[in-house]
Formats: C-alpha cells, sequence, structure tokens
C-alpha cells in the first residue's frame, strides 16, 4: 500500500515521522531498527543486566478524558525506573511504546520531550522506541496505550533484596504522590464522573521518581530491603519479597491518611481492607534497614525531600502482614 493510500486508511507515516524527528532531534540514531548501546564492564567484578517493562494502565483513560497528558511521560518513566532501583541497579538505557486509534502530534511531543528531559536529568539513555497509530484497534481516538522498558546494571551479589530483611529490621515508608499508576479500575470504577472531575489534580499526579533517593540511600547504609509499592498495595509488595520465616507488622495508628486516599475511600465507599489491597496509601517505596540504621535513613531522606516515616518491623512468623490502624487490625496473607 502507499503511504498515499496508507493516510487515506488512517494512518499518516508522515506526520508521525516528522513529529518524531522534532521531537528525538540529537537523541537517537534514527537510521537504526534497534538501538545500541555500549557497556563498561570494567567498573564490575561480576556485573548482570537487569530489566523492567510496565506500562500506565487505566489511569491513560483519565488523561483523555480530562485532556491531561503532561504528567503520563513521567508515570511511565517512574513505574520501570522504580523497578530497577528496587533491584539495586543502576539505570542504563530507556525506551518507549505509544500506540493509539489516531496520533495527536501535540500528545506524542509532549510525551516524547517529557521523556527525553527525564532521561537527561537522570543519566539514561533514552535508546529508541515504537510509536503505532491503529485506526480501528482503539475505541476512543483520545486514548493512548503506552509502554516503557529499562535495563539497568548492578552486581550481582548487589542485584536481589529477596529475603535479607529479618526479625527486628525496621520498615522506612517513602512518601508518595499521590496514586501513582496503579488502581485506576477501581477508581473509576467507584468513584462517578463528577468526582473525578473534582478530584482530579489528585489523582493525576504523576508517579513519584524515587531512584535519587535510593541512591543516596545506598551509598551511606545498608538497605536491607525495597519495596516499590504498586499493584496490590503494601501487602503483596512487601509480602512477595519477605522470608516466609517472618511475619511484618505495620504499625500505622498515629498515621493519618493523604487527603487523596481518603476522598478515594469515603466517596467511593471502598473498605479499608481494599484501599490496602490496591493502593500504596501514602508510601510509594518502601526501605528495610537494621535498627542502628534508621536515624541516618530518616536523615537521609530528609535531606533529599521526603517526608519519610518508621511504618512497621520484621518479626518472627509464617509469612503474614498485619496492619495496625487507629481503629483496626487487619490481616493479609499471599
Amino acid at each position: 500500500m502507499s503511504t498515499r493510500h496508507y493516510s487515506k486508511a488512517g494512518v499518516d507515516v508522515k506526520k508521525v515521522r516528522d513529529s518524531l524527528s522534532a521531537a528525538l532531534k540529537d537523541t537517537i540514531n534514527t537510521s537504526l531498527f534497534a538501538g545500541i548501546y555500549p557497556i563498561d564492564f570494567s567498573k564490575y567484578k561480576d556485573p548482570v543486566l537487569i530489566s523492567s517493562t510496565d506500562g500506565v494502565g487505566t489511569k491513560l483513560l483519565l488523561a483523555a478524558q480530562f485532556n491531561m497528558f503532561s504528567g503520563i511521560a513521567q508515570d511511565l518513566f517512574a513505574m520501570v525506573i522504580n523497578d530497577l532501583a528496587a533491584a539495586g541497579a543502576t539505570p542504563l538505557f530507556f525506551l518507549d511504546y505509544i500506540a493509539s486509534n489516531k496520533i495527536d502530534t501535540e500528545v506524542l511531543n509532549m510525551l516524547l520531550n517529557s521523556m527525553k528531559h527525564l532521561c537527561s536529568k537522570y543519566g539514561i539513555s533514552l535508546l529508541g522506541g515504537e510509536t503505532a497509530e491503529m485506526p480501528g484497534f482503539y475505541s476512543n481516538e483520545r486514548v493512548y496505550d503506552l509502554a516503557g522498558f529499562g535495563v539497568g546494571i548492578a552486581e550481582k551479589e548487589e542485584a536481589s533484596n529477596a529475603g535479607s530483611a529479618q526479625s527486628g529490621d525496621v520498615l522506612i515508608g517513602l512518601s508518595s504522590s499521590g496514586p501513582h499508576s496503579n488502581g485506576f479500575s477501581l477508581i473509576r470504577g467507584a468513584l462517578e464522573d463528577s468526582i473525578l472531575a473534582e478530584l482530579k489534580q489528585q489523582i493525576m499526579m504523576p508517579t513519584k521518581i524515587y531512584l535519587d533517593i535510593i541512591q543516596k540511600l545506598r551509598e551511606r547504609i545498608e538497605l536491607k530491603g525495597m519495596y516499590h509499592i504498586t499493584g496490590g498495595g503494601l501487602p503483596e509488595n512487601i509480602l512477595r519479597l519477605t522470608d516466609k520465616n517472618y511475619n511484618v507488622h505495620l504499625d500505622l495508628k498515629g498515621y493519618e491518611l493523604p487527603s487523596v486516599f481518603k476522598e478515594i475511600m469515603n466517596r467511593g465507599e471502598i473498605s479499608l481492607y481494599d484501599m490496602f489491597s490496591v493502593f500504596n496509601m501514602g508510601f510509594g517505596f518502601v526501605i528495610a534497614v537494621s535498627p542502628q540504621d534508621v536515624a541516618s535513613a530518616l536523615m537521609i531522606a530528609e535531606e533529599n525531600g521526603d517526608k519519610a516515616r518508621v511504618i512497621g518491623r520484621f518479626v518472627q512468623g509464617t509469612g503474614i502482614m498485619t496492619i495496625e490502624t487507629r481503629d483496626r487490625v487487619m490481616e493479609f496473607v499471599l
């Protein structure tokens, strides 16, 4: 099919290509079908590459509904890079996939320029990506589908934090910027459009990036566990990396839920148990440290602008998480 006929079928190749070239000028080698990244292994004794892929989920439907695409690229970038940070990796490069029924070049440029800026800010190469215009595949022309891919490097012995925390170790929660990019199917199902519109600034806050603070913490203290709190909330993301000989007890009796989660829970008539099972509840990343490192960890977090707090500890047990709030105690088992 010729480019002219392809355009008539709903795919404007030239328009999208020109937009890509403008947004990514001097960033990637567009003459290649695959990105090339040179790696200096001489800095490492026993290096391993660590990869992660993720998306933004149905938050994209609200981005389309409210025409709020400005923070979506950060959501995509953060979901991948935070996973790499939690695995102990230094991110090397990032790739993206963007698809829509009809590509809006203004939205595309916004997404690509934001990813370009974020990669530059954190010293990560934007190695390439894919943009697909697929008329008829998506029902709404304003809806975009995004996926991100990242690769990092680490020493093999530092690459995994599973099972390293033990009885007595303390859990510290790093603050989130809101729901991040998880739980939006529940948000959309539980809240009416008028309430969604009222809360859109809070629920659409971009996902917080924890790479800098985690690197600063790792330089100064031993992190015995790192947990990026995504879908499944605190219980799933901490328990699946916890040795089954230990329980996790979270003491949140003095913790005031951020207003966005209160609004979602109360106005959506969602139980507290379900809220903790789905959302980060104000803690987008959690670290485990030895008791003697708690003060240092909190100080480093504060120096880097994070309102971190002690949220619990590991005790002997059988792989159960107990969350204690002001008025109830909840138990979670994977």
